[in-house]
């Protein structure tokens, strides 16, 4: 009989267990990652780093399209349905992948540039270099639906460690010998080796064997596709508001700033891994209840709730140190001091992304990904649109509010959402459910 109370013991055990996990390889790899992009930083200047955030950031809007949602259905479904599985998985991963260093490589001839501003023939380069790990991150990702799957992330922990450990060594060796002009092409070199490093240890961990791919089959790869074609869409959408900031400002203001709010954005997104790992551990749960939508919902609402509470104080905590800890980007070189209120206005969205997190994989555990869909579409648009207008007059500085004030409208839809369809009685003063 369903309960409103939290999952026992076994359950919290396993959240907490692979929640630490995850977060023991991330601080290890988010180190390696800030000493990387403190010796990138601090060795080439705005200009470098804007040069380098340009190519990077362009192809992680790949990254997604990799994902697509196939490992939220995995996780949901692979137990009811056996097109769900995971040589299905892979394979129709591996020829997404393979079309979109395509269309990653061919879609540089329509970006702009000229002289050291813009998608300069240098940045198309280093872009065409980088393009290879869309492919190993749409591999690392398979093997993260199987660690998700078996509660098992300690396995992913070490295989992104790994690759961040190979990076930072090759980064630092860069800063140390190469020239200025041409270190663009052997940094993105070095961040696609540890991508590669990550990927074949990721693979090898999941235990992905041959035989998985060679008993797949078209037909259960479109219906595999299908089923995730509405939550896909919306983490693309999700991407895209992401990340369209930062192309907006490489397209309309000098490089340097480019260099400056890369920067910020950088420290921003380190701690963000803490509600991904959190609802990574929580998710299987959340699917856990069965097909029926009032035991479904019985599961989910004591797991909403416990979720938020622990990421609210979080995200608070985050928040805090953040602001204290802002001034270290002055450290890496004095000309990045702009970068310092950037990195305070992202820290005030902390209590939005942590908690949408949370809410996001509530609703695709309820099957609610057309009005997810809707509601990351529908902010994405004044996303880009307020940037479009804000961005070429009062620069990085403006998108750092966008990004801001677009998350939070993200969080109050969701709960509205969520509060209709998990306490109808309250929603609609008694009236049912809907």
């Amino acid at each position: 009989m369903p309960t409103d109370t939290m999952p026992r013991s076994p359950a919290r055990i396993l959240i907490i267990t692979n929640t630490v996990s995850q977060l023991i390889g991330k601080i290890f790899t988010m180190l390696a990652t800030l000493l990387a992009t403190f010796l990138i930083a601090g060795t080439f200047g705005p200009q470098g780093y804007g040069d380098f955030t340009k190519a990077t950031a362009y192809v992680a809007l790949f990254y997604l399209l990799t994902d697509f949602g196939l490992n939220a259905i995995f996780v949901r479904d692979t137990d009811r349905d056996p097109a769900i599985s995971i040589g299905n998985l892979l394979s129709l991963r591996l020829a997404i992948s393979a079309v979109l260093v395509f269309c990653a490589i061919a879609l540089t001839v329509f970006l702009p540039g000229s002289g050291t501003d813009g998608f300069t023939a240098w940045v198309k380069l280093g872009i065409i270099l980088y393009t290879p790990t869309i492919l190993f991150q749409s591999v690392t990702t398979t093997g993260n639906a199987v660690f998700q799957k078996s509660l098992r992330y300690g396995r992913s922990a070490l295989a992104v460690a790994t690759g961040g450990l190979v990076t930072l060594i090759a980064v630092y060796l860069i800063a140390r010998i190469i020239r200025p002009e041409v270190a663009l092409y052997w940094l993105v070199s070095a961040y696609a080796a540890g991508s590669l490093v990550t990927s074949l240890i990721s693979i090898s961990l999941s235990e992905i064997r041959l035989r998985d791919i060679a008993e797949s089959s078209w037909r259960s790869m479109y219906m595999f596709i299908r089923r995730a074609i509405p939550f896909g869409l919306t983490l693309v959408v999700n991407v895209i508001y992401f990340r369209a900031d930062i192309l907006i400002i490489s397209l309309t203001r000098p490089t340097a700033e480019v260099g400056l709010y890369g920067l910020a954005y950088r420290f921003f997104e380190v701690p963000l891994v803490i509600p991904t790992f959190f609802m990574n551990s929580v998710y299987p749960l959340l699917t856990a209840g069965g097909s029926d939508s009032a035991d479904r919902r019985h599961l989910i609402r004591p797991l909403l709730l416990k979720s938020s509470g622990i990421m609210l104080p979080a995200s608070l905590i985050v928040l805090v140190a953040g602001f204290y800890a802002s001034g270290i980007l002055a450290f890496i070189r004095t000309d990045f001091v702009p970068s310092i209120p950037a990195l305070k206005v992202l820290l005030l969205g902390m209590p939005a992304f942590f908690l949408s997190s949370v809410t996001m994989w509530s609703m695709v555990a309820l099957g609610k990904q057309k009005q997810l869909l809707a509601t990351y579409g529908s902010v994405m648009l004044l996303n880009i649109t307020a940037n479009l207008i804000f961005i070429p007059r009062f620069s990085f500085m403006a998108a750092a509010w966008v990004t801001v004030v677009s998350e939070f409208l993200i969080l109050i839809i969701s709960i509205f959402m969520l509060r209709k369809w998990l306490f109808p009685g309250r929603a609609g003063k008694g009236t049912g459910d809907n």
